[in-house]
């Protein structure tokens, strides 16, 4: 009955083994090269060297085969990127010669030292199953030698539960052994149970303490259900199944339940990690559109040639951050991840081998560039301190203007050479900011001098002195013109001063000779403080000079009309009437003689004056002026 028991639970063999190999990941993820493809070889090489520095190293063998391959991946890129530099700039593929680095001796004798370690703990785990083995078929040899012996029955089941846990203290055997050893051993204990042929009351407490294990072993399978992590409940399911070989059997009317009540637990679990990896399928297949889209998007953005240093850093910020996408999507299924991979992969290391090498073609590019903002900056630097604002601003902004034209420089002086620069405008601008709110406090006081000055005039009541009079209007006049602000801020008070120093001279009551001579003073004062007054001044002698020849002639012509009036009816009103005329053309050649030696008093006497027509006729006297 015993044996049959026992029988019935060999014909239901549940081997872990086998779940393993339907899903060894489930919620724990696979180490792989993509983990670390990112990595640079130093730290690859500095995670080999810690793995195989570790107190543990079983278990690592997955872990050091993704370490390789990112190692390997790392190592032929870098190669490749080495040699078309090498081809770009003339080198002969045959001659290009790559010494082996630092890092590749490191991580070398990394995997040597790791490799070494575990060939030692193989040989030791080896050596130890022996060991397991030669105890296990000791062991065998007691348990035959028991159910043989003559000794009391107590003492022989004491015994016997002695070598029964020892025979569980016991490890692993090397392959092939196990199922012979199981097989045996419950030979014996079968043997054993018949051959005592116990007692019932022994037997009876034996099963149910057989019994109580293993609904307690049911109890604690059915907990594993509710566990969150499907490894970790398969994994303490294994354990239990464990200890479930180790207890013996149960009476026969529960066996079967207890063995279904507990194999149940098995199926639900499987249960869950089938649906589980349902999910995780799916999820992965949406993974593996997100990642091709994220594929086609890069290799689009290397298929184009950019020009411009400007694009390229645009566009690697935009790689950059499908790469951050790209680490976010989680892993695509498992025949399909590799080579995804390796396609997005192969395009951003195309893209940034392209970019590096427009940027070194643009290094000669840069350097003539930087010697161009270079001498930008002695300009500006040479300018600083001028006092020529509105010229000097009109030069900075065509500074700056170029400074934007032109292109970039190697970045090791970029911010350099631009601190530079802008502390001379700074400088500058800084400069004219103080002037030009000095200037606005000082035109404030000149428009207050103005205000006074035009409130002189405006209270200002004539004397019946003529000489006073003018110098009043002399004083307030050369006051007025010496005090100068912007023509927006003076053209309000200046139409009102003139209103008023006009109304002033109407007062004073001049002659129009006076009014003229003293207009033409205030003219001639004007011209002089003018840029270019020297040439309007001559222009004006010559013009004077001319008008002089003019009335000249004019007189003689008048003077000469007269001698043909002499037998005439009425040449008495004729004589009169040219007479006047002579007057006014006298008068007028007068106040332009006065205009003339006023003129002459300023730029100097010239060099050779013609004289002044005289009257053609002797006989003509002179009339005095009117």
């Amino acid at each position: 009955m015993q044996q049959d028991v026992h029988k019935k639970e060999k014909g239901n063999p549940f081997i872990m083994e086998n779940l393993s190999e339907e899903d060894s990941s489930l919620d724990m993820p696979v180490e792989t090269d993509e983990k670390y493809a990112e990595l640079s070889r130093e730290e690859i090489t500095k995670l080999m060297e810690e793995l195989s520095a570790s107190s543990v190293i079983d278990g690592m063998e997955e872990k050091v085969n993704a370490l390789r391959v990112a190692y390997k991946q790392r190592q032929e890129f870098e190669h490749q990127l080495k040699l078309k530099l090498f081809l770009q700039e003339g080198g002969n593929e045959k001659e290009f010669n790559e010494e082996e680095s630092d890092v590749d001796k490191r991580f070398k004798k990394a995997v040597r030292i790791y490799k070494d370690r575990r060939v030692r703990e193989q040989q030791e785990n080896e050596n130890k199953k022996l060991e397991n083995l030669k105890s296990k078929t000791l062991l065998l040899e007691e348990l035959k030698k028991l159910s043989e012996s003559k000794e009391n029955v107590a003492k022989q089941f004491s015994r016997f539960h002695e070598l029964q846990n020892k025979w569980k203290e016991t490890g692993e055997v090397p392959p092939g052994h196990e199922k012979d050893l199981w097989r045996i051993y419950h030979f014996h204990v079968e043997k054993f149970y018949d051959y005592l042929k116990i007692n019932k009351e022994l037997r009876e407490l034996n099963l149910k303490k057989n019994l109580e294990t293993k609904i307690d072993l049911c109890q604690k399978a059915e907990e594993l259900v509710k566990e969150e992590s499907i490894n970790k409940g398969l994994e303490n399911f294994q354990i239990l199944f464990e200890t479930w070989r180790q207890t013996g059997p149960v009476s026969g009317d529960q066996k079967d339940e207890l063995w279904n009540r507990f194999i149940a637990v098995k199926e639900k679990l499987f249960e869950r990690k089938r649906a589980h990896l349902s999910e995780v399928r799916k999820e992965q297949e949406k993974n593996y559109e997100q990642k091709l889209e994220l594929c086609i998007l890069v290799e689009k953005l290397t298929s184009i040639n950019y020009t411009k240093s400007r694009d390229w850093l645009e566009k690697s910020s935009e790689i950059e951050n499908i790469q951050k996408q790209w680490k976010q999507i989680g892993y695509a299924p498992k025949e399909q991840n590799e080579q995804i991979w390796e396609r997005f992969r192969s395009a951003c290391n195309n893209f940034f081998l392209a970019k590096k090498v427009f940027f070194k073609s643009q290094k000669e590019v840069q350097i003539k560039n930087f010697k161009d903002k270079s001498a930008l900056c002695e300009i500006a630097e040479k300018i600083k301190d001028s006092e020529d604002w509105d010229k000097t601003t009109r030069e900075y902004i065509r500074l700056q203007k170029e400074w934007k034209y032109i292109g970039m420089v190697p970045k090791i002086h970029q911010e350099k050479l631009w601190n530079r620069f802008r502390a001379s405008c700074d400088h500058f601008f800084t400069r004219r900011k103080q002037m030009e709110e000095s200037k606005n406090v000082k035109m404030e006081e000149t428009v207050k001098q103005l205000e006074e000055i035009l409130a002189k005039v405006e209270t200002f009541s004539p004397s019946s002195n003529k000489k006073e009079n003018f110098q009043f209007l002399e004083t307030v006049r050369k006051e007025w013109e010496g005090l100068e602000i912007s023509a927006n801020r003076k053209k309000e008070l200046s139409d009102k001063y003139f209103t008023a120093y006009n109304q002033l001279l109407e007062k004073i009551n001049l002659d129009p000779a006076e009014k003229d001579k003293f207009h033409y003073k205030m003219r001639l004062e004007k011209i002089m403080k003018e840029p270019d007054a020297k040439y309007i001044l001559e222009k004006e002698k010559k013009m004077l000079t001319f008008e002089l020849k003019e009335i000249a002639d004019q007189i003689n012509l008048l003077e000469n009309n007269i001698q043909f009036f002499r037998h005439a009816k009425n040449a008495e009103n004729l004589r009169k009437e040219v007479g006047q005329k002579v007057d006014v053309a006298q008068q007028k050649q007068k106040s332009t003689r006065q205009k003339l030696d006023m003129l002459i008093s300023i730029i100097g006497v010239p060099e050779k004056q013609e004289p002044e027509p005289k009257p053609k006729n002797k006989n003509f006297r002179k009339r005095p002026s009117r």
